[in-house]
């Protein structure tokens, strides 16, 4: 970049023709009919001078010359705003500025040195004067164009010139002269204005399409965040499906097997009772057998039935995505339960404290999909390796609380408030580095890329506690000390056209 030329030469510049329009648009704003009416009111300004003198029939004639070009003017500049038409048609219209400029141009020129050579000595000056500053006035009127404005000094201006040095007085030539002198520099300071003048169009054009070019950039990127946040979702439903899946399977398997324990134990009874040879024993032992059969059925229905319930709250709410009344600390031991067969393959224990009664009316959903990426997440990353390499064979959720051994993630909710809850997720492993912590909530952040994650998850979780749960998350971590997740939520959510969170904080913030 060089101070002639401000453009930066590392990207295309704008096509000549928009340039050109924008030129034009700018003359046509400023040849408003109040500019254009200056020509002939300039002119009658002289009427008084030359009242008593030869000029002043010229003078009239110059006035109804300027009155009729601006009459012309006025109706050409009133189509272009009314349709420029498209951007090819800007040479064309150039052109026809000019044309119109140009009439103006004649008209001052020969009726100017007919005003000027019927006006007697002194008076003269004033209109030579009046022409100069109508050629000076141009520049800043007409600064869009380099073509109107040279025009205008050139016919503007030398027909006076001329007629001085040709009357070859001193103070003819002198004036002559400095006319030419004045017109010569005008013209060259126009082309200067009109290059600063389109280079600085340049520079908007390169701007606004590179801000058109910017706004298509971050609609694609928000579309494929929105893509991403879903498959996200879709993925995660999916896991938890197959999971429940899994841990349905051997409560019904065990309950099958011993409702078919029941069955057999009764026919064998039924055909020694056909046969006639059923003895007492035998069928008291059949019916304990039936029963045991069914208590051990009952009990592992029942157990698939709470998975299974759990798994369509949860699954009905992320899929959903609705707004309905709900119970804080119930649903939450829901999502927990959906989680167990995730649990069940780590060995740190999760528990849940949450206090009873805790009514909401937001969106479950979101907050399901908020909990179950903060527990996955501290599950993945809270603790060291060889931590996370050990077997559990009884590591799973557990309802009423857990102690404070390493290995210990916990849920607990409480009331904040008449019209808040504050859910924790806290667990006491490692800690977040703290040059981790600034980037927590960026897109595609994760430390652990290897074992198949995306780093979307902290992002998702605070997009949806902000902008549908209407809430805040603070996150709390020091090096060795553990993490605290803060959800503080309002019980009853905000509409969806007035998401905004409702904290005494920042939205999102970490500290130490």
């Amino acid at each position: 970049m060089t101070m002639a030329d401000p453009t930066p030469d590392d990207g295309p510049r704008p096509d000549p023709l928009a340039v050109r329009k924008a030129l034009n648009d700018l003359l046509v704003r400023q040849g408003t009919p109040l500019s254009l009416a200056a020509n002939p009111f300039t002119a009658s300004l002289l009427v008084l001078p030359l009242w008593n003198t030869a000029a002043l029939p010229p003078l009239g004639a110059l006035v109804a010359l300027l009155a009729l070009n601006n009459t012309i003017a006025h109706r050409v500049y009133s189509r272009y705003r009314a349709d420029p038409g498209p951007v090819t048609a800007a040479v064309r219209w150039h052109r026809l500025f000019f044309l119109v400029s140009l009439g103006n141009s004649l008209a001052w020129g020969l009726g100017g040195l007919w005003v000027f050579a019927s006006a007697p000595e002194p008076e003269r000056f004033l209109v030579a004067a009046m022409i100069l500053g109508m050629v000076a006035g141009s520049l800043a009127a007409e600064s869009a164009s380099f073509l109107l404005v040279a025009g205008f000094a050139a016919l503007a201006v030398p027909p006076i010139a001329v007629y001085g040095l040709l009357q070859g007085t001193a103070i003819d030539v002198t004036y002559g002269l400095g006319m030419l002198i004045f017109a010569a520099f005008i013209v060259s300071f126009a082309k200067i204005n009109e290059n600063t003048v389109a280079e600085s169009v340049r520079l908007r054009l390169a701007r606004d399409r590179t801000l058109e070019t910017l706004n298509g950039t971050v609609k694609t990127l928000e579309a494929a965040q929105a893509h991403l946040v879903q498959s996200d979702k879709m993925a995660s439903l999916g896991r938890l499906v197959a999971g429940v899946a899994h841990e349905v399977n051997t409560p019904i398997g065990t309950a099958l097997t011993a409702v078919s324990l029941a069955e057999s134990r009764a026919r064998e009874a039924q055909a020694a009772l056909d046969r006639g040879d059923l003895r007492k024993a035998d069928l008291d032992r059949a019916l304990a057998d039936c029963a045991e059969s069914s208590a051990l059925a009952a009990g592992n229905l029942g157990r698939a039935a709470e998975l299974v319930a759990s798994l369509r709250d949860v699954a009905v709410d992320r899929a959903s995505a609705q707004r309905r009344p709900f119970d804080l600390s119930e649903y939450l031991a829901e999502v927990l339960i959906s989680l167990r067969p995730r649990l069940r393959r780590s060995p740190h224990a999760v528990g849940l404290r949450a206090d009873p009664g805790l009514s909401m009316d937001s969106y479950p959903g979101a907050l399901s999909q908020v909990v179950t990426n903060l527990v996955l997440n501290a599950l993945t990353h809270a603790f060291a390796p060889a931590e996370t390499a050990e077997t559990a064979e009884t590591a799973e959720t557990k309802a009423g609380g857990a102690g404070a051994a390493p290995g210990t993630i916990t849920v607990s909710a409480r009331a904040d408030g008449p019209d808040h809850v504050r859910v924790d997720i806290t667990d006491d492993g490692r800690g977040i580095d703290p040059a981790i912590q600034d980037r927590l909530f960026e897109p595609f952040q994760t430390t652990n890329r290897a074992g198949g994650n995306t780093g979307l998850g902290m992002g998702i979780a605070l997009t949806q506690t902000t902008h549908v749960l209407g809430g805040s998350l603070i996150v709390d971590s020091s090096p060795g000390a553990g993490t605290r997740i803060s959800l503080r939520l309002p019980r009853v959510a905000p509409d969806p056209d007035d998401q905004a969170p409702a904290t005494d904080g920042p939205a999102a913030e970490t500290g130490a």
